[in-house]
Order: C-alpha cells, then structure tokens, then sequence
C-alpha cells in the first residue's frame, strides 16, 4: 500500500514537518503532499529536501 507523505519546508527546501501513513488523514494544511512506494524515504527523511515541487536525495 502507498504512503502518504505530507511535509513542511523552509526556504531552502529542507523538511522541516512531516505526517506519514498509509492510511493517514491530515490534521491540517501541509506545504506538500507525496505518494510513497516504501517506508524507505520517511525512515530516512533528513536525507532528503524538496526541490521544484519534488522530494529528491540532498
């Protein structure tokens, strides 16, 4: 089942915020909004940033 990632950033596209789940619903408005295939990226979310409205590797 995909995950849902919804993420906050600073100025320079660090996450700062994250809500994760596969079946969670957001208690708010996030800056973005992501489909995961693997809890990889959220387990390892400080390695990555958003940059032009894409999660990518820092």
């Amino acid at each position: 089942m995909p995950i849902k990632l919804y993420c906050d950033v600073d100025e320079q596209g660090n996450i700062i915020t994250v809500l994760a789940g596969e079946t969670i619903l957001p208690d708010r408005e996030y800056d973005y909004f992501f489909t995961l295939e693997s809890w990889d990226e959220v387990e390892n979310i400080s390695l990555y940033k958003v940059e032009n409205d894409q999660l990518v590797f820092k």
